[in-house]
């Protein structure tokens, strides 16, 4: 019964899906929504080949709390010297580009979650508005390609989750409930 409610109908046919992550969990959600709705492309080998999305009709959309995934090309110009400090800091770009050209990794994301986005039918972005993982700019960009339901909350506070106050926290896990019901219904 919980199941038929909560999807809507007959659950035999599957309940639907959401892919959720907050800070890296976003690039996660984002790899997995590109892959089911874009393409699915080997960028972790030497030879980038690509396949058909996988079209997963149960995968509704993707709810990206301290999102990063529009990719390198939307880094805050100026940074911090604590950011400065954090991982890579302000050559990010070039030691993307590197260890993607050399070791064939893809830590952070590349402009492929976001060239896909386009064809994600829903998503939830929420952000803190000091976040030094990307620019505002790369939240409006993800937001502005998504064609179906999305929102987007901004959190006076900084990148992390556990970092923003109590009251943010509350609010975004209203609004994000309100963005899966309206959703699925």
């Amino acid at each position: 019964d919980a199941a038929a409610a909560a999807y809507g109908g007959d659950p035999s046919q599957g309940l639907p899906v959401f892919f959720m992550g907050s800070s890296r969990g976003t690039m996660a959600s984002g790899w997995a929504m590109t892959i089911n709705f874009d393409k699915d492309c080997s960028y972790d080998l030497p030879k980038i080949a690509c396949t058909a999305p996988r079209r997963d009709p149960h995968i509704k959309g993707a709810i990206l709390v301290a999102d990063f995934s529009s990719g390198v090309g939307y880094l805050e110009a100026e940074t911090s010297p604590k950011d400065d400090g954090r991982g890579p800091g302000r050559d990010r770009g070039l030691f993307i580009g590197g260890i993607e050209e050399e070791n064939n990794i893809v830590f952070f994301p590349s402009s492929a979650i976001l060239a896909g986005m386009s064809k994600w039918p829903s998503a939830f972005f929420a952000r803190g508005l000091w976040c030094y993982a990307d620019g505002l700019e790369g939240e409006i960009a993800s937001y502005e390609r998504v064609r179906g339901l999305k929102d987007l909350v901004v959190v006076r506070g900084p990148h992390a989750w556990e970092t923003w106050p109590t009251e943010e926290k509350l609010r975004v896990q209203d609004r994000v409930i309100a963005y899966a019901r309206a959703v699925v219904l």
